[in-house]
């Protein structure tokens, strides 16, 4: 199989562009087909991130084999299987650093995550708006 290619259950290999689809749908929208240094808006403004239609909003999606901080939070996963509990967050934070923080949840938790990220991105677009 290529590298960069996971195997879905029953289904074709999982690439980097399927990953950033799948994500940009939980948010309501699309992937940016071309993110990168070269992706000029028609305005002529850089276009960032890999996910389009969101206003106030970056996000970048990382689709890697092995990650320390994935692997971490397969403790945390395990461990709430073990109890019973449907829903996780593993959160980490560097050392020094109160402003920035990485979540590792399970997928269900993920989507609903992104709703909120997505109307939390919406208020502020209105507030800015009417000021």
């Amino acid at each position: 199989m290529a590298k960069g290619k996971k195997k879905k259950r029953g289904g074709p290999p999982q690439t980097w562009k399927t990953v950033e689809s799948e994500i940009a749908e939980d948010f309501g929208t699309k992937r940016n087909p071309l993110s990168g240094r070269n992706n000029i808006a028609d305005n002529g403004t850089r276009r960032l991130g890999d996910v389009v239609g969101l206003e106030n909003l970056l996000v970048e999606i990382k689709y890697r084999q092995s990650i320390a901080s994935i692997i971490r939070s397969l403790e945390t996963s395990s461990l709430a299987e073990e109890y019973h509990i449907p829903h996780w967050v593993h959160i980490e934070r560097m050392k020094g650093n109160k402003d920035k923080y990485l979540l590792v949840v399970n997928r269900e938790l993920f989507k609903a995550l992104c709703q909120f990220i997505r109307l939390y991105s919406e208020r502020d677009n209105e507030k800015k708006d009417k000021d």
